[in-house]
């Protein structure tokens, strides 16, 4: 996979979680600024680098009881999940570069196949798929232990592209170890992972598209009818604005310094789902979807995370939320910077937890175009996903494509 064109990022890194070894037994870390990735002292050293790594070699899994005792049985905020999904994704990168930081670039789709609750066994799998000069891609697995069988039910699959750093210029660092695809499944997972980027690369031109059209767009030409069909009322994209401005402390940096993204990831998954209730009107909603998030730009403790969160696109039952995050660096006498963008899907549901349809839709005016764009864009996204699989679950179709459905939404 190629190096993708990024700046440098915050330092993915844990902060203390247990983990389930690696195939190859050595020691397993989230990335720093140090040789060791920051572990603790007297962790043995990592091999020198090779040419070559197996999938094998660096795979990993985080396993715990998620959640709070008094929310027993109550659905887990899919931020918490997101969080186990790049500390795991990075112990994996963080071997199979062999020691060294190591960051988080973006995450393609999640979706939310199984609900996860609060009290629930969640494993995270992590595993090499793809790797590039300096980009090593993850694919990561999510499940959720049935308690009634003490099966393994499977709940959320992503693809996390991380970037090796070089730990005194802070940019990507390149010679990362080839990938060795020693199995059928090495080869199948790595042609997934193929897929999928050629996939990202369509959706992203496809947005583009958007942007550099010359004609202007009408609402007429843009609304989608479900925006109307059922609805009582309306919003403009301006009205159902929110937001959120926070300030973390150092007890949140990572091994690198900058502020952990599973903390990141949460807050934004917090805000969204604050922005959909809002909106809506009902506070029985539920995240179960997170298209294509991208990090741009390191958060340190002395920046200030500036939220801005808003619908853009509404179903019979879900709200699409973007959120784009950009850094007050006043304080570090830095221009501001933009650092994360990404769109969240929430669930409309009533109170005993089945779904209930959104009774507001989104005003659109031909004299407001960037909004015009905006909901365009989101359109195409969920009409993109829905025709090329919004995810990934176990059964393989004839033609190798992976057969999704969303518990959620079937």
């Amino acid at each position: 996979m190629e190096t993708p064109p990024v700046p440098a990022t915050s330092m993915n890194g844990g902060r203390g979680r247990a983990s389930g070894g690696a195939a190859s037994g050595r020691a397993g870390g989230g990335g720093s600024d140090s040789d060791g990735g920051g572990l603790p002292a007297g962790t043995p050293p990592l091999p020198s680098p090779v040419a070559s790594r197996s999938p094998a070699a660096s795979a990993t899994f985080l396993a715990e009881v998620v959640g709070d005792e008094a929310a027993a049985g109550k659905l887990l905020p899919l931020g918490v999940v997101l969080e186990m999904m790049d500390l795991v994704a990075g112990r994996v990168a963080y071997a199979h570069r062999g020691g060294g930081p190591v960051a988080t670039v973006s995450f393609d789709r999640v979706d939310m196949l199984k609900p996860i609750l609060h009290l629930d066994l969640v494993t995270t799998h992590g595993r090499v798929v793809s790797v590039g000069a300096s980009s090593i891609v993850v694919e990561v697995r999510v499940t959720r232990e049935d308690r009634a069988t003490r099966q393994a039910i499977p709940a959320v699959i992503s693809y996390v592209t991380m970037v090796a750093v070089n730990a005194e210029t802070r940019r990507p660092f390149r010679g990362v170890a080839a990938l060795a695809l020693e199995s059928p499944e090495d080869i199948r997972r790595h042609a997934e992972a193929a897929r999928r980027k050629a996939l990202t690369a369509t959706w992203t031109q496809m947005q583009k598209a958007v942007d550099e059209r010359d004609a202007p767009w009408t609402a007429a030409e843009v609304e989608d009818p479900v925006n109307v069909d059922g609805k009582t009322t309306a919003l403009l994209l301006s009205e159902t604005v929110v937001t959120v401005r926070k300030q973390y402390l150092p007890r949140h940096k990572n091994f690198g310094d900058a502020i952990f993204g599973g903390d990141i990831l949460a807050v934004m998954d917090k805000t969204a789902l604050y922005t959909a209730r809002r909106f809506s009107g009902n506070s029985t909603m539920v995240v179960i979807g997170l298209d294509r998030i991208s990090f741009q730009a390191p958060v340190l403790p002395l920046h200030v995370l500036h939220l801005v969160a808003r619908v853009v696109y509404v179903r019979r039952y879900t709200v699409e939320v973007e959120v784009h995050v950009s850094l007050d660096r006043r304080v570090s006498d830095e221009p501001p910077v933009k650092s994360h963008v990404g769109s969240f899907t929430v669930l409309n549901l009533d109170e005993a937890g089945f779904k209930r349809p959104v009774t507001v839709g989104l005003k659109l005016e031909d004299s407001d175009q960037e909004a015009l764009r905006t909901y365009e864009k989101a359109k195409q996204r969920f009409y993109f996903g829905r025709s090329n699989g919004s995810g990934e679950g176990d059964s393989v179709a004839p033609d190798n494509k992976v057969a999704v459905h969303s518990f959620w939404l079937s």
